[in-house]
């Protein structure tokens, strides 16, 4: 049977703007660690009991949120000065907080008593922004990437942008593998993918900026899955993972040798690695998340989940 904090739950998750309904046990479970805040975990560890608070999702969440606000942004906006300025201020905890405050989601956060009558104003705003993060990673882990990614552009208040394949001038055609893009690359791909691999210096760099900083988000959530799918590690461990992946010149060694036709010979680790992010970014505004990640599997190490 339920508890009073789990049917009060499934009740916030199922209203708008979530309308999260139909949750099995095991998926209103992690839902309900998605709200637990650290402090009542250890509260009721030293109980006996094992209660997985939210900071795994929040991790998870980060980056699902991330993607969302870089697609959307990148595709609705040219100057890259002004996407950056955009995400930063969606993406800052105070509005993260706010939103999750607009929705009501503060009414279902689990803490320690104590923790809460201890905290100043500064702190509950960064719980409320850890909860919205962690939601958002519920949701990606429950419904999927495209559900998550949905959600969070909702709560933010963006919509997904056009595909702006349509705007690139041609660039010199490229060679890009098939294991490299997980499959062929359609042609109103080609374009884009072209644009992606034509160097910083090219009259495509506007674009190319824009296409490296979907990239970036693709892989950034393609590793914080793996990770968060893998188990074996905390948020602490989990974040050092992927700072690991994401480091450029690292980043740009794998990817040389993943596809040494796309990089010609004296290509830099850090141009390697900006290049690589915009052919990702290229896959995403094609053909969607799930493509683009494919590709980023494919190329990077990532754990065996």
């Amino acid at each position: 049977m339920e508890s009073s904090e789990d049917r009060r739950l499934r009740g916030f998750l199922a209203e708008p703007p979530l309308g999260i309904r139909g949750l099995t046990a095991a998926e209103l479970e992690v839902f309900a660690a998605a709200v637990t805040h650290p402090s009542l975990s250890a509260e009721e560890a030293d109980r006996g009991r094992h209660v997985p608070d939210y900071q795994r999702l929040e991790f998870l969440g980060d980056s699902v949120i991330k993607h969302a606000v870089c697609d959307s942004l990148c595709r609705s906006y040219d100057d890259s000065e002004d996407i950056n300025r955009r995400k930063e201020d969606l993406i800052e905890n105070a509005n993260l907080a706010r939103v999750l405050e607009r929705i009501g989601g503060h009414s279902v956060i689990r803490i320690s008593r104590k923790n809460l009558a201890n905290m100043n104003p500064v702190g509950v705003s960064h719980i409320h922004a850890d909860v919205l993060e962690a939601l958002c990673g519920a949701v990606f882990a429950v419904r999927g990437q495209e559900v998550a990614q949905t959600l969070a552009c909702k709560l933010l208040g963006l919509e997904v942008g056009h595909d702006f394949g349509a705007d690139v001038p041609s660039a010199p055609a490229v060679h890009v593998s098939e294991r490299f893009t997980a499959g062929p690359v359609s042609d109103r791909c080609s374009a884009l993918v072209a644009a992606a691999a034509a160097g910083p210096d090219s009259d495509h760099r506007l674009c190319r900026a824009r296409l490296a900083m979907i990239g970036d988000s693709v892989l950034e959530l393609t590793v914080s899955s793996a990770v968060f799918g893998h188990g074996g590690l905390d948020e602490g461990g989990m974040t050092s993972f992927r700072q690991t992946v994401m480091e450029s010149d690292r980043l740009g060694d794998w990817v040389s040798e993943a596809e040494p036709a796309l990089f010609p010979d004296g290509t830099s680790p850090r141009v390697a690695a900006e290049t690589y992010k915009a052919v990702l970014g290229a896959l995403a505004v094609c053909h969607g998340f799930g493509r683009a990640s494919d590709a980023a599997s494919e190329a990077v190490p990532l754990p065996i989940i």
